[in-house]
C-alpha cells in the first residue's frame, strides 16, 4: 500500500472559522441579499440563493441524466501550500 507524503509533522485541524471562513457571516450576508437577488431570478432557474449556484432548466434538459439536484463538491486538492510556516490542503 502506498502512502502520501505528510502534509505536516504536526497532527494538528483548523475550524472553518480557523481558517478564516465564518459561516455565519455567509449566512447572514446571503439572507440580507436575497429580495435583491429576487429581482434577477429567472422562471428556468431551479433551486435558489444560498448553494453554490442553480441549475438553469435550459442546461438541465441537455444533460442524458434526469436531475434531482445539485451538489457542489471539490475537483480536487492542491496540496502542499506553505503559509506562514503552514502547510494547507486546498479543495478546488
Amino acid at each position: 500500500m502506498q502512502q502520501g507524503l505528510p502534509v505536516s509533522e504536526k497532527n494538528t485541524s483548523l475550524s472553518y472559522k480557523d481558517a478564516g471562513v465564518d459561516i455565519d457571516a455567509g449566512n447572514q450576508l446571503v439572507e440580507r441579499i436575497k429580495s435583491v437577488t429576487k429581482r434577477t431570478h429567472r422562471p428556468e432557474v431551479r433551486g435558489g440563493l444560498g448553494g453554490f449556484g442553480a441549475l438553469g432548466e435550459e442546461t438541465a434538459n441537455r444533460m442524458i441524466e434526469n436531475v434531482i439536484g445539485t451538489f457542489p463538491l471539490p475537483l480536487g486538492i492542491a496540496a502542499n501550500f506553505m503559509v506562514n510556516g503552514k502547510d494547507y490542503m486546498v479543495p478546488m
